[in-house]
């Protein structure tokens, strides 16, 4: 190699890394000034609306919790079976302490009702869930922490109108 190649391929190289750690302070630069990205928020506030056969579904982080209400629409005094099924993301029916509050609309959460278990992975609730007729809130409770991680506590309220 000659002298005037040599001074060449250092020249090259010299302006290659220059380039290199030019590029990477730019990076470092853009990193640091990143908005960041919007928090998320859980959607466990949205009140959830039953069918013409008081059905209703939601997801939430890859679970699905169903709710069905019988006999729909309930009638002021007269029993109501709300039931719920939980399948998770793997598919699988979990077991867990599963519960519903009932509350009239706009006053204050009732006390939660343990809901049983059947064999066939469903909770339910049967009896006469609603005294007088109007808007009422179903709020279903799955704390699913233990089987899916920490931010697996779901409640799903359910708008309900009793009529007479």
């Amino acid at each position: 190699m000659t002298p005037r190649r040599a001074v060449i391929f250092v020249a090259i190289a010299l302006i290659m890394a220059g380039v290199f750690v030019g590029v990477a302070a730019l990076l470092a630069r853009m990193t640091a000034l990143a908005v960041p990205p919007p928090p998320v928020y859980r959607v466990t506030d949205v009140m959830l609306t039953l069918d013409a056969q008081g059905l209703g579904a939601q997801t939430l982080d890859g679970t699905v919790l169903t709710v069905r209400v019988q006999p729909w629409p309930p009638r002021a005094g007269a029993p109501v079976t709300a039931t719920l099924v939980a399948i998770g993301p793997d598919g699988t029916l979990p077991v867990f302490p599963a519960a519903l509050r009932v509350t009239e609309a706009g006053q204050g959460a009732g006390p939660p009702q343990p809901m049983q278990r059947r064999e066939s992975g469903e909770y339910f609730v049967a009896g006469a869930l609603f005294p007088r007729p109007g808007a009422w809130v179903l709020t279903l409770e799955a704390p699913l922490r233990d089987v899916y991680g920490p931010d697996a506590d779901y409640a799903v309220p359910v708008a309900v109108t009793v009529r007479e």
